[in-house]
């Protein structure tokens, strides 16, 4: 059998983060240039480096729910609608993905292009205009015939492809997908393999301490981890990632998890840029020619789930981190936002448009802000777009805000008032969480009197083939249901609304006000699990007698549950 030949790769140190180096088109910073064979090859290829760059802010998690091959709009997702673009995963919210719909967003985001392949199933029947390999093993390959197939399959090989695995046995209806990027690539990108790149350590049959290290030829990029275990109430996340590098040779190496010849159904090469004849999109160019090394994101002085009251202000901040090693001068764009008025900021305003010219040194992080106040006469319910951003002629944009009522400074203050009222208090549940209410503010039963009423207010059954929830729009608690913030593992959006299908997996701390009252459940039959009132770094249990809590620790509580939302009071309440 034909030996594979192993080649090192350039490994820093576990504390180093990632650095991409520009090439191609970005002169003097001593990187290999790409020679690509068009320019659509090096949009698909540059776009998945920008999601590898965002590290731990892109998880895997399922996405996609339906089955079937339905267009876009049509799709149901577990966390929500995909179709994400590196630039919207950003250090206040999250994006998450598994490995056939990274596939998939790479090329919409590159090149516009719908693979309608969300599934490593759906890939693997792909029409043979596209499906350049397929090979089933059958586990009785000699070595020569294993040798004569992994020579076919990397002969076949190209830039931009799909590589498509199925596996069998215990592991069958599963199956990974990536994208092949070529090893001059990844040459190009100096990366800790320990957090950047999948399988470089083998653990063999000595004992624990013993690992044997093989080095891998990087050439793809990919999406995978740990999704949330339901069973044992753990998830793998915040920490490495779902976009890393990984290996062909780990296809072709018998002691690799990934081995061709090991409980493995089918293989296949599925190349979309051959039936691509469309142009490279504006937006795919200027990433090409201005973003290569550039992490770009577009924040906000109210995160995801915080609400904004009238006649108060939004600040919102875009950070360009510069992983290149010369300086970079980029222009930074955005209009304010409808339904507010500018206050300060921006270097450059014209009308309603605001600019600025920001050069970025190699290896630093600059900011640029802008302060808007929201119209006095705003009406709750009202939507704050985040979405007209862009750095150097790509769209980064942030969450919208929601005008609502909130807890002014004061406010907040009354209510942690009358929270040490009750600490001593024998009421629990939702009885404890009016008595709290009505103490500071004179607000009458803001809650169900019991907590199955509150659930019943809070979540619908969806009627559907599959048993999931959808948070009840119609129910005593709809004007208090925070956008966004609600989930769990059995819950779909369906609003009819474009802007409220878009929801986080499960609340942060900084997303959270104090005041909230955060409410999840265990089971479909309606078992109480958590009842939780937010107080900014701690939070109380309302079902144990207000003992306090971390509020991460809180949080950490519901993540095995089925369905969770976030609550807002103060929402509801009268001037």
């Amino acid at each position: 059998m034909k030996k594979t030949i192993w080649r090192r790769v350039l490994c820093l140190p576990a504390a180093t983060a990632v650095i991409l180096c520009a090439f191609s088109g970005c002169a003097g910073n001593g990187k290999k240039k790409i020679e690509y064979e068009s320019l659509a090859q090096q949009a698909v290829v540059e776009t998945a480096l920008a999601y590898l760059a965002r590290g731990s802010r892109i998880q895997y998690a399922d996405t996609r729910l339906a089955t079937g091959d339905l267009v876009p709009s049509q799709v149901r997702y577990r966390w929500e609608r995909g179709q994400k673009s590196p630039e919207d995963a950003t250090s206040q919210y999250y994006a998450y993905t598994n490995c056939a719909a990274f596939t998939y967003d790479v090329y919409y985001h590159a090149l516009n292009q719908d693979i309608l392949s969300y599934t490593t199933a759906s890939l693997i029947q792909t029409g043979a205009d596209q499906m350049m390999f397929k090979y089933f093993p059958t586990g009785k390959e000699t070595e020569e015939e294993m040798a004569e197939l992994e020579q076919k399959f990397r002969d076949t090989l190209k830039v931009g492809d799909i590589i498509v695995v199925r596996y069998n046995g215990s592991r069958k209806g599963n199956g990974h997908a990536m994208l092949y990027v070529g090893a001059e690539v990844l040459e190009n990108v100096i990366a800790d393999k320990n957090n950047q790149a999948e399988g470089n350590t083998v653990q063999t049959t000595a004992p624990t301490s013993s690992v044997t290290e093989k080095e891998y030829v990087y050439d793809i990029i990919h999406s995978g981890g740990g999704n949330y275990n339901y069973s044992t109430f753990t998830e793998k996340f915040e920490q490495k990632g779902s976009i890393s590098m990984t290996s062909v040779d780990m296809l072709f190496d018998p002691i690799s998890s990934r081995y061709v010849f090991s409980k493995l159904l089918s293989i296949g090469i599925v190349r979309p840029l051959n039936v691509f004849d469309g142009e490279v999109p504006e937006e795919s160019v200027n990433r090409i020619n201005n973003l290569y090394g550039i992490v770009a994101e577009k924040l906000s002085s109210h995160t995801v789930g915080m609400t904004v009251n009238p006649g108060e202000e939004i600040t919102f901040t875009f950070s360009v981190e510069n992983t290149n090693a010369n300086a970079v001068t980029l222009e930074v764009k955005d209009t304010v936002p409808s339904g507010t008025a500018y206050v300060s900021g921006a270097e450059t305003v014209t009308g309603n448009e605001l600019s600025w010219k920001l050069t970025v040194p190699g290896g630093e992080t600059k900011t640029v802000s802008y302060t808007v106040k929201v119209n006095d006469d705003a009406a709750y319910g009202d939507v704050i777009s985040g979405a007209s951003g862009s750095v150097g002629g790509v769209s980064v944009s942030c969450p919208q805000v929601v005008v609502a009522k909130s807890l002014t400074a004061d406010q907040q203050n009354s209510l942690l008032a009358a929270v040490q009222t009750y600490t001593a208090s024998e009421l629990n549940g939702t009885a404890l969480a009016n008595a709290i209410y009505t103490e500071a503010f004179g607000t009458k039963d803001v809650l169900p009197s019991t907590c199955e009423a509150l659930l019943e207010s809070v979540f619908d059954a969806y009627l559907g083939t599959l048993d999931y929830f959808t948070p009840a729009a119609d129910g005593a608690c709809a004007a208090m249901l925070v956008p966004t913030m609600y989930g769990g593992r059995y819950t779909i959006p369906d609003f009819g609304v474009e802007e409220a299908v878009v929801r986080t997996r499960l609340p942060y701390k900084h997303q959270l006000m104090v005041g909230d009252i955060l409410v999840a459940s265990e089971n479909a039959d309606g078992t109480m699990l958590r009842l939780f009132l937010l107080m900014g770094d701690t939070a109380y249990d309302l079902l144990n007698g207000m003992a306090a809590e971390d509020c991460n620790a809180c949080l950490e509580k519901v993540l095995g549950c089925n369905r969770f939302a976030v609550l807002r009071p103060s929402m509801a309440m009268s001037e």
